[in-house]
């Protein structure tokens, strides 16, 4: 009647392969059937297979794809996500054998939440078909927050620096009693300083000038350029005068604005071991001087320490800054609601 034999073909390996199967009978001559046939490997890529992510803020995210492409493969392909930090993600983790042979994106998501550089992996993997890796790079900056508050004392001078740029608030805050300065240069035992109207941008040094209170610098993604350089420094953290040196790769001498015992408010030679964040710094490199007054691009020269009590009489500064008695420093000034000029 005739008998169907099922011959099964199962390589574990890529080739051509052959083989036979002998018929035989005790009274019928032996027949052969000749055995052929050939394996291919399954293809796996990954297009490309190395993703740089553009530079962000730590809290924000932001997106990468890459191509999946298999030929000839057996089953579905597997993406195993390996990051230490869990700063990435993976839209799929399983490509179905049909959607990785006609070409499947994979999305990764970098979403961090500190400050650093990151790295990790994804594995590809099919059955019998060799894996591929995709590289993960990224890196996160610093996040910065949407403002800055400024607090001035009675005195009514401080310093400021940030990493960031910051609008000088003069649509809440009244001009002539707010200044913003940046020091230009030095003139002998004088610093030069000139005002800012609009912004203050990132990594510059400041004095801000204004009556005792808490002022509010919000953050600007359109800072302009200075005229000049700010030859003020600064840090964004607590840093020692050796490393503020090391940092400016000097070895000069550091002065920070203080009062001194004759009410001035001056940048004296700093003695301390601690520079506080976000306050600016003088470097000098050819000075061993004990201090150095400012010069305000207004005129306004000497300014001392306020005084606490609104006496009637009083002199000011023309910022609105209240004065110790009469100035000694020649320079423009207000007294009595007139202008007064100290020859």
């Amino acid at each position: 009647n005739g008998k169907d034999i099922t011959v099964t073909f199962s390589p574990t390996t890529a080739g051509t392969f052959t083989g036979t199967i002998t018929l035989s009978s005790s009274n019928a001559t032996s027949v052969t059937v000749n055995l052929s046939g050939t394996a291919t490997t399954p293809e796996l890529m990954a297009d490309p297979e190395e993703l740089v992510f553009e530079e962000i803020e730590a809290g924000q995210t932001t997106t990468k794809t890459f191509d999946v492409l298999g030929t000839d493969l057996i089953g579905n392909v597997t993406a195993t996500l390996t990051d230490a930090n869990g700063v990435f993600s993976l839209d799929a983790t399983t490509i179905s054998q049909t959607d990785a042979e006609e070409g499947a994106t994979v999305t990764v998501t970098f979403a961090p939440q500190a400050q650093g550089t990151y790295t990790g992996t994804v594995t590809l993997s099919s059955d019998r078909a060799e894996s591929v890796t995709v590289q993960l790079n990224a890196t996160a900056t610093k996040a910065t927050p949407d403002y800055f508050d400024v607090t001035i004392s009675s005195v009514g001078l401080t310093t400021l620096y940030l990493d960031f740029p910051v609008e000088i608030p003069y649509q809440t805050y009244d001009p002539d009693l707010l200044g913003v300065y940046y020091l230009t240069g030095r003139n002998g035992n004088e610093l030069r300083a000139a005002r800012l109207n609009s912004n203050i941008p990132a990594n510059t040094g400041v004095i801000v000038q204004g009556n005792s209170g808490t002022y509010r610098f919000p953050k600007t993604n359109n800072p302009t350029a200075l005229k000049y350089t700010s030859i003020l420094s600064g840090s964004v953290e607590d840093t020692t005068p050796a490393e503020a040196l090391a940092a400016a790769q000097s070895t000069g001498t550091v002065y920070t604005l203080g009062r001194g015992k004759d009410s001035y408010i001056n940048f004296y030679k700093y003695s301390g071991s601690t520079l506080a964040a976000y306050k600016a710094f003088l470097i000098l490199e050819d000075s061993n001087a004990k201090a150095f007054s400012m010069v305000f691009e207004d005129g306004t020269t000497g300014i001392i320490a306020l005084d606490a009590d609104n006496n009637d009489g009083a002199w000011y500064t023309v910022q609105g800054i209240k004065l110790i008695g009469k100035p000694t420093h020649k320079g423009l000034y207000i007294h009595n609601g007139k202008t007064v000029t100290i020859k």
